[in-house]
């Protein structure tokens, strides 16, 4: 069974044309990678909003490639301080992708603001290799190509349970039908390889759905499929983005520190 995300991970938009780039991750290193992603940054104090998407990401400041962190699944938008300028490369892994690198399990190694040293997690020798393909890339493409060519020397295919499996592919079901596991193993095994409990990610699943489905301006209302009724929609989405489905669609999440942004 494989272990992609059934639903590509979403943020918001940057409204600055090229200051956000991203990139669907294509076969064979979609098998464990979501997407990779570049962010410019320009002179000044900013913000950006990060929204919930049950991925790890590995990310690299392009103009200090020392500077390597992991950021692990959260359930509010988590807003990051950035002083400009100052570029960077991320390696969004989708749901259990991350174990293609790290053998210990999320729940061993994540902490309270969801923000790891990636010394501390991954080979140096992988750091070293992703690093070096960094420094030659002039380009997102070139830097999108030349990492996922070498992932692919050091990623594995990791031991996974069926039952965890078969619980993210039916996370939008929200029965999850039959699992061949009782809830208290599923939440313990949840936690320690998602970071989550199974509410957790599946609320998670849903908004990122949601997101997929206002992304393609269907005229249909979006909640019916995934919420009780709008109120609870609306509740659920403010939760999870810090803005109102209308707001979030029109707001920059780069933004600088003396903008606020419309709620």
């Amino acid at each position: 069974m494989s272990i992609d995300h059934t639903h590509p991970a979403l943020q918001g938009q940057v409204t600055e044309n090229g200051k956000y780039q991203v990139c669907p991750a294509s076969s064979p290193v979609n098998c464990w990678v979501d997407s990779f992603w570049q962010l410019t940054v320009g002179w000044g104090e900013y913000v950006y909003r990060s929204v919930p998407d049950n991925c790890v990401d590995l990310i690299f400041n392009l103009d200090e490639l020392s500077d390597a962190f992991i950021v692990t699944p959260f359930l509010s938008p988590i807003e990051f301080p950035i002083s400009g300028p100052v570029k960077y490369f991320g390696i969004r892994f989708s749901a259990l992708g991350y174990q293609g690198l790290i053998k210990a399990p999320l729940g061993e190694w994540l902490n309270p603001d969801c923000h790891v040293n990636a010394h501390e997690m991954l080979q140096p020798l992988v750091i070293e290799h992703i690093q070096k393909t960094l420094s030659q890339g002039n380009n997102f493409l070139a830097r999108t190509e030349g990492v996922a060519a070498a992932l692919l020397v050091y990623l594995k295919h990791p031991k996974l349970d069926p039952r965890l499996l078969r619980f993210i592919h039916s996370a939008l079901d929200p029965n999850f039908g039959d699992l061949g596991v009782s809830p208290r193993q599923l939440r313990r095994i949840s936690q320690l390889h998602l970071g989550l409990s199974p509410k957790e990610f599946a609320r998670v699943t849903r908004f990122q759905a949601t997101l997929q489905q206002m992304s393609t301006c269907s005229p249909w209302p979006v909640w019916p499929q995934f919420y009780y009724d709008q109120s609870h929609f609306i509740r659920e989405f403010k939760n999870f983005a810090g803005a109102t489905p209308a707001s979030f669609l029109k707001m920059s999440v780069l933004y600088k520190k003396t903008q606020t942004s419309s709620e």
